[in-house]
């Protein structure tokens, strides 16, 4: 029989880390924005739902990656009903970019992923790229 979830008091907890959007080129501005992003889930959640923004993952996540196991470390240990969700960059194996939305559990386990389906053009992608210049072509592909 199903359970009934509609007394269910479920806390969430939504960090925002009041950075830029857009990814600083510097990885140090980036790991530092993580790092702030999980010192204040460790201090402010301890069950439930977590919620970090957009680009709360500031790094590009490769499709085959599972879990995030040092996320886990700023976790709370004492309670496994804790899930993350947030927002980062996924690539996959045809080196396509996603916004996503990630949810990791924690134990650093990605549980579920989502992938927007369609991307903004110039933004997530290039539109007519095969008619560019090589020179051009390379040029976006390291910067992408």
């Amino acid at each position: 029989m199903a359970k009934n979830l509609r007394n269910v008091t479920i806390p969430i907890t939504i960090i925002q880390s009041n950075s830029d959007l857009l990814y600083d080129a510097d990885e140090n501005k980036r790991i530092k924005i993580l790092q702030n992003n999980l010192k204040t889930t460790k201090k402010f959640a301890k069950e439930g739902l977590v919620i970090w923004s957009e680009s709360g993952i500031p790094f590009i996540i490769h499709d085959e990656i599972t879990e995030l196991p040092n996320i886990s470390n700023y976790l709370p240990n004492d309670c496994s009903d804790i899930l993350l969700i947030t927002g980062t960059d996924l690539v996959d194996s045809n080196k396509l970019f996603y916004n996503s939305l990630i949810a990791i559990e924690q134990t650093g386990k990605i549980s579920t992923r989502y992938k927007k389906r369609i991307l903004v053009p110039f933004g997530e992608f290039i539109p007519l790229i095969d008619f560019l210049p090589n020179s051009f072509k390379s040029l976006v592909q390291q910067n992408i």
